[in-house]
């Protein structure tokens, strides 16, 4: 699991260097980047019970 998340996090990282200035874009990213952090904690616990 830690695995898929370094590579969606660096995959982000490289569309926040290279992407044009676009506010829905970015709003969309942020979006993204806070349901996937939640979901990985969720996920988490669900597989070791903490």
């Amino acid at each position: 699991m830690p695995e898929i998340y370094f590579c969606i996090h660096n995959l982000v990282y490289g569309f926040k260097l290279f992407a044009k200035e676009d506010k829905n874009f970015a709003q969309c990213m942020k979006d993204f980047e806070i349901s996937f952090e939640v979901n990985m904690a969720q996920n988490r616990m669900k597989l070791f019970g903490y």
